[in-house]
């Protein structure tokens, strides 16, 4: 059975529920996500990786079958496999990698230590700007003296500087 077909506008990943786990996921016999991409090659070795994904899902809801786990949040696990290997293959090709090629992995690595470098020598208050924006766009009040405001800052803060380091 194909796990991978096309439709109008990218490709989409079909998983067909075993017949023994069929009625305690909802009856269905299969569900689509899609992968958003409309490369074959790319939609073809993300589709591998979430077959494996799902062989490990259906044995675990088999292990204990009182899982309460829907076909929902099958998808939305499956959901977060895609945007993780999209943000993985957009930070290689941000890097100019190209995964055959060994050079071009070992210049990519040097990229990758010198802005490591550039980021641990910034200081705190070099991110303090980019946390405000991030926060006033959410909605969130400013008020530094707020204990509540210092945590979420700190929290954003820790996700800026993990963010840029993948970037």
């Amino acid at each position: 059975m194909k796990s991978l077909i096309k439709s109008q506008y990218s490709y989409l990943f079909v998983s067909y529920i075993p017949k023994d786990l069929s009625n305690h996921l909802g009856g269905k016999i299969k569900f689509r996500v899609s992968l958003k991409s409309v490369i074959f090659s790319e939609s073809q070795r993300l589709s591998q990786s979430l077959r494996i994904v799902m062989e490990r899902i259906y044995d675990e809801i088999r292990k204990d079958m009182k899982s309460s786990l829907t076909i929902e949040d099958v998808k939305d696990i499956l959901r977060k496999e895609i945007k993780r290997s999209q943000t993985h293959s957009n930070y290689f090709s941000y890097l100019g990698v190209n995964r055959r090629d060994n050079t071009s992995i070992g210049e990519g690595l040097k990229t990758l230590d010198n802005e490591e470098e550039k980021l641990n020598n910034r200081n705190k208050s070099d991110y303090d700007s980019e946390v405000e924006k991030i926060l006033l766009k959410e909605g969130f009040k400013i008020e530094k003296d707020n204990l509540y405001f210092k945590r979420l800052f700190r929290r954003s803060l820790r996700t800026i500087r993990g963010e840029i380091m993948w970037r």
